[in-house]
């Protein structure tokens, strides 16, 4: 059992180190500044999801371990194994794995939609979408594990898919604190005169420095030159390429 502790507390320590890099590959890309409200589920709702892909991550070590010191010749052996009381206690835990693994899977699909609800801008990024993808594949892998009697390849592949999906939760919690919650755009920003599009982007003027240069490339804001008076518009739409909110100009103008 002290194996299977250190073991676990590896585990833990690896799946830190692999989110602190994906963060530091995030943050380089991305330095826009987070958003969190001093209430709201979304940030209670983002460290659900890490603990329990951490707890997951735990009871996977622990099933794996005792895979590898009693593997069973049948699924029928195994899963007898599983409930006697007179099997090793890495063999009766291991069954604690699956159960959390479905239990794990269905809380991230919902909170990657509850988490979408209250925060719209987190789906931009594709972690939300890719976050789900993994769970499916991780789920297929696992079942695939459990019939074959955990090769040494399958395991492998079941670890590497476990490292992807929890880089993808580490980047979505991180995406999504970055996100604005729902309606604070729409308070900020009206609607266009045109259209009616809520995807207005603000225009900025002056020399732009590179950190207006990095919103402009990533469609953030519009850059409207040097040349700005009483009547230059504020506002661009996204959809109608229509400027307004000083001097109504026709679409295209700067």
């Amino acid at each position: 059992m002290a194996r299977a502790g250190y073991l676990s507390v590896h585990l833990v320590n690896t799946f830190l180190l692999l989110g602190a890099l994906a963060l530091t590959g995030h943050w380089s890309a991305d330095d826009s500044p987070w958003r969190r409200p001093a209430t709201g589920a979304a940030p209670w709702l983002l460290a659900g999801g890490l603990l329990a892909l951490l707890l997951l991550g735990v009871t996977g070590a622990i099933a794996a371990l005792g895979n590898t010191l009693f593997p069973s010749t049948s699924l029928a052996q195994g899963l007898r194994a599983d409930v006697s009381p007179l099997s090793h206690p890495l063999i009766r835990l291991r069954v604690l794995h699956p159960l959390f693994a479905l239990i794990t899977g269905a809380y991230l699909s919902l909170m990657v939609w509850q988490v979408a609800r209250l925060r719209p801008d987190s789906l931009e990024t594709r972690w939300g979408r890719r976050l789900t993808g993994l769970v499916l594949i991780q789920l297929g892998v696992g079942i695939a594990n459990l019939l074959l009697f955990a090769p040494t390849v399958l395991q492998l592949t079941h670890l590497l898919v476990a490292d992807l999906l929890w880089i993808s939760q580490v980047i979505f919690t991180a995406a999504a604190l970055r996100a604005a919650p729902a309606g604070a755009e729409a308070l900020r920003t009206p609607p266009c005169p045109q259209c009616g599009s809520r995807r207005v982007l603000p225009i900025a003027y002056g020399l732009p420095g590179p950190e207006l240069m990095r919103l402009a490339k990533r469609g953030r804001v519009v850059l409207g030159g040097c040349v700005v008076g009483p009547e230059s518009p504020r506002w661009r739409c996204a959809g109608c390429d229509r400027s307004f909110g000083g001097a109504e100009l026709s679409p295209g103008a700067p």
